[in-house]
């Protein structure tokens, strides 16, 4: 921030998001009792949100992922922040970048994928889909799904409205968003955005006044 009316934001990373669609505003009793809502109601609530996120992915024709297959891999990890809690997640501040078939409980969760009959299996990959709800439930909450203008997806603060301006400042990575209808807030998003960011030049810095 330059004084106090000015913004330096990297140039080729303004956005806007064309959709926007938050689950629901939770209350502060539902916050307290959190462990068990992610365990329950949330999950259930969470269902058919993904349907209509999944729905919307599909409707947009950019895709900077380049591949299907590489922007799924980004939905999955941007509804989890890309975290995941396994055995070896205490080593990493109690989370760490989740394995790349991490997927699967996501796929069982929704009900795309059955579990296998072996018994030792299906007991593995029961606690993996728990462990993802968690996560799921976590990101999401007082969060909105975001599909920019770009196509880029990210968990962006609740109040965020199609249209307002999403970009990354001068000298950092991590995009916000600004607008009238939302107070400035970080979003996570997943994949060739942040690959963007770093190889911005000098020149691609813009500089706004705010009013």
């Amino acid at each position: 921030v330059d004084g106090r009316h000015w913004l330096r934001l990297n140039h080729p990373m303004l956005d806007y998001p064309i959709i926007s669609a938050a689950v629901h505003r939770l209350s502060s009793r539902t916050l307290k009792s959190m462990p068990k809502f992610l365990s329950d109601s949330r999950g259930q609530e969470l269902l058919p949100a993904f349907e209509r996120w999944e729905r919307a992915i599909a409707s947009r024709q950019l895709n900077p992922y380049r591949t299907a297959s590489g922007r799924y891999s980004a939905y999955w990890r941007t509804i989890i922040t890309n975290r995941y809690r396994g055995a070896d997640a205490r080593r990493h501040g109690g989370h760490t970048v989740p394995p790349s078939d991490y997927n699967m409980a996501y796929e069982l969760w929704i009900g795309r994928r059955g579990y296998p009959e072996d018994v030792r299996e299906a007991t593995r990959l029961n606690l993996l889909v728990a462990t993802f709800k968690g996560m799921a439930g976590r990101a999401t909450t007082q969060r909105a799904f975001v599909i920019t203008d770009l196509g880029f997806l990210g968990m962006a603060p609740e109040t965020t409205r199609i249209g307002d301006m999403v970009c990354v400042f001068q000298g950092g990575e991590v995009p916000f968003v600004m607008g009238s209808g939302s107070s400035l807030g970080s979003v996570m998003s997943m994949g060739s955005w942040m690959e963007s960011v770093k190889n911005a030049r000098p020149e691609d810095v813009q500089v706004l006044r705010l009013s």
